[in-house]
């Protein structure tokens, strides 16, 4: 269920923000194999949330979108973030974020941006 993928993705991204500010930066927060694993989590999470959420304008799905783009953001490169982010078959890409979803967040991803 949405609510289900939500949280999950939720305490595994705050517990990469942690780790990202204990360690002092990104890099530094990923030498330990708990905050990669997280890393992982919380980008299959939001990916599967947003895929299930039905209403795409409800604020929970717009922080969802937001949450991980700031993943995609800083974390990217990451190979194993990656495979979550980008899915490399069809059968990937159906559980992915809805298009309509984005159109959400585009002004504030193009007010950043500006």
């Amino acid at each position: 269920s949405y609510k289900a993928w939500h949280a999950w993705a939720l305490a595994n991204y705050r517990d990469v923000q942690r780790a990202a500010r204990r360690g002092g930066s990104p890099e530094a927060a990923l030498r330990s194999a708990e905050t990669r694993s997280a890393l992982v989590e919380a980008a299959k999470g939001f990916v599967r949330a947003l895929a299930l959420g039905r209403r795409r304008w409800a604020a929970s799905v717009q922080q969802d979108l937001l949450n991980l783009l700031n993943l995609w953001f800083r974390f990217g490169r990451r190979p194993e973030v990656e495979a979550q982010l980008l899915p490399e078959d069809d059968d990937d890409a159906k559980r992915g974020a809805p298009l309509d979803a984005w159109l959400g967040v585009l002004p504030q991803l193009i007010a950043r941006i500006g």
